[in-house]
């Protein structure tokens, strides 16, 4: 026969069973049930995923380590390069869709917020770049831009076409290559550009479809304001002045 402590030890020890179990299964409920929620003062992380209930990607936040690789149509995009720290968007297929990246050091920086055409790359984006030229002069340029990106392809088919011009071993052939897909749009091309550049004047740069300069409406640094109509060579055929 058991003595009465060992009793008293199985009893109060299924006691407090009995109550753990209902108080976990309360906690689990209102986890799953998404009622409960943990405040955090401070955390260090090196990659967070924001994602559906489905596991549908939506935001990744990482460091450039970490960084994600876009997608397309359930298909990483083939690109040889290193990501920069930021945050990258999907939209509900998983498709990546832009983001804001950042990154740099004592030589070089940039920062910038990009918006994706569907299944392509960016047709918007606020960016600011600066770097140290040789001499030691800090150059920088900001500004918002816009391209045209084709409609008929996607980006994994225009990477591939990429892929393929690169490949081509006569130098030549390459870059004669590499110029008819660009003058073709199939590479898409930078249609506008306002805000600061290098040289420190202010204005609006308009491009035709090819990615030629037609209209620059600027201000310089010393003040002087302009705009000048650009043929398809590259020569000013107009220019309009404070004085004209």
């Amino acid at each position: 026969m058991a003595s009465t402590r060992t009793t008293t030890a199985l009893t109060l020890y299924a006691a407090a069973l009995t109550l753990a179990i209902p108080a976990g299964l309360i906690m689990g409920f209102g986890m799953a049930g998404g009622e409960e929620r943990t405040r955090f003062t401070e955390i260090d992380v090196e990659r967070i995923n924001i994602i559906e209930p489905d596991g549908t990607r939506k935001l990744v936040i990482s460091n450039r380590q970490r960084q994600t690789e876009g997608t397309i149509g359930g298909e990483e995009i083939p690109l040889d390069r290193e990501r920069p720290a930021g945050m990258i968007f999907f939209n509900d297929d998983g498709d990546e869709v832009g983001g804001l990246v950042f990154g740099g050091d004592q030589n070089e920086g940039f920062v910038g917020l990009m918006f994706d055409q569907f299944k392509q790359d960016q047709v918007l984006g606020l960016t600011h770049r600066e770097h140290t030229l040789p001499s030691g002069e800090r150059v920088r340029m900001s500004g918002l831009m816009a391209w045209d990106r084709p409609k008929d392809r996607t980006l994994l088919e225009t990477v591939a076409m990429m892929q393929e011009a690169e490949a081509i071993e006569d130098p030549d052939k390459r870059m004669h290559r590499m110029r008819e897909m660009q003058d073709e749009g199939l590479l898409g091309v930078q249609r506008m550009f306002v805000g600061r550049a290098t040289g420190g004047e202010m204005g609006i740069i308009m491009n035709d479809g090819k990615g030629r300069p037609r209209l620059l409406i600027s201000v310089e640094r010393e003040g002087e304001p302009s705009i000048q109509f650009i043929d398809e060579d590259g020569e000013a055929v107009r220019r309009i002045g404070p004085e004209e």
